[in-house]
């Protein structure tokens, strides 16, 4: 959802059963505009903050030999997105956002901070 003052808010949902691994997340982004040299098309630049709640379950795909692993973390990030319209009511969006994994600290000691690519297909309405 974008306001009239170019800043955009997402609710995202990213779910893999063979990780055992779910994540809800909130975002707030800014789009700046540019114009791509040489050919008059426009692209969005979008940077945002994101936050994000992640749950984990049974053997969190396969790393643990316990069965009943069951918990969830808060955690937070940061993504760059860029947006090139198609038409009137489409977009494509490619997106890389990266993530604080709490969830690998709380259960390893380490956190590493783990890159997430997408391509989004934007309907605009």
């Amino acid at each position: 959802m974008v306001g009239h003052n170019k800043v955009e808010v997402t609710i995202n949902n990213e779910y893999s059963k063979r990780l055992d691994y779910n994540r809800f997340s909130f975002g707030v982004g800014y789009h700046i505009e540019r114009v791509i040299p040489f050919t008059q098309k426009e692209i969005l630049i979008i940077p945002s903050v994101n936050f994000g709640l992640i749950d984990r379950w049974s053997d969190w795909g396969g790393v643990l030999s316990d069965k009943d692993n069951k918990s969830s973390h808060l955690g937070f990030g940061g993504s760059l997105s860029f947006q090139i319209d198609l038409n009137d009511t489409f977009a494509l969006r490619l997106k890389t956002e990266i993530v604080d994994r709490v969830d690998n600290r709380t259960k390893y000691g380490t956190a590493k901070i783990m890159p997430s690519n997408f391509i989004e297909l934007v309907i605009k309405l």
